[in-house]
């Protein structure tokens, strides 16, 4: 299998007019000159598709049958960088560049960027262009989601007779209403508490008229309480509220 991919890689190059297409296979897939000279001349084929100042490359260097090791280590770096870039590798990768793994993962990274390049230079559209298509592309999820009630209604009829879309929203609301406490409940406590509310509010009054306000009395067991008591209040009364106005 790899062996036949293999093939079909070095097929696509010569298509493709790559000028040492009949390199041996050996030399394409494993750490070498060789390979990274195919490497940066199928990199180069993006820059149309991607452009960007990190796709570059030193035709001079195509030409080289050695490099010295800083060079060579500078060469691998930069082409990592701009294999993740692509998103051919998912970070900067120089084992990737130098060819990792087996011969069929080494085949499988040389495979999948080849036939990139021909997609990018082969497409149906001459005028194709990544940016245009995501733009379309985005238009299209905005106007299913603005007509999406049209979508899933049974006049389209876009579904199976036996996908019923609209059948599970009772069981859903059902559910989420069980969940919920009773309104006669609800209505109950409210007035219970309403009702402990006036008598606390009548019990002030009585105290205030019959003793004189000392400010120099201790209050503070007397505030804590009625504290309590009115932070129990508006708790029922904020839940009591949330509910009503879903």
């Amino acid at each position: 299998m790899a062996s036949k991919q293999m093939e079909e890689v070095q097929r696509k190059l010569a298509l493709l007019n790559y000028p040492r297409a009949n390199a041996p296979s050996q030399s394409l897939l494993f750490a070498g000159v060789e390979r990274y000279a195919l490497l940066e001349w199928l990199f180069f084929r993006f820059r149309f598709v991607f452009p960007s100042p990190i796709i570059t490359v030193h035709p001079t260097k195509l030409a080289r049958d050695s490099l010295d090791r800083d060079e060579e280590n500078s060469r691998i770096q930069h082409l990592a960088e701009i294999a993740s870039f692509l998103g051919i590798t998912p970070s900067v990768d120089t084992e990737a560049i130098q060819g990792r793994g087996s011969y069929e993962e080494r085949v499988e990274m040389l495979h999948l960027v080849v036939g990139l390049v021909e997609a990018s230079c082969y497409a149906d559209n001459p005028e194709w262009s990544v940016d245009e298509q995501l733009s379309k592309d985005v238009q299209l999820v905005d106007a299913i989601a603005e007509k999406q009630a049209q979508v899933f209604s049974e006049e389209f009829k876009l579904f199976p007779a036996d996908v019923q879309i609209q059948s599970i929203y009772p069981s859903i609301r059902g559910s989420l209403f069980s969940c919920r406490p009773d309104i006669s409940e609800l209505e109950a406590k409210r007035l219970e508490y309403t009702k402990k509310m006036s008598n606390l509010q009548q019990m002030v009054q009585d105290l205030a008229s019959k003793y004189e306000y000392n400010p120099n009395e201790e209050y503070a067991e007397t505030e804590l309480k009625l504290r309590q008591h009115l932070e129990s209040f508006l708790e029922t009364v904020r839940s009591f509220n949330l509910i009503y106005t879903r």
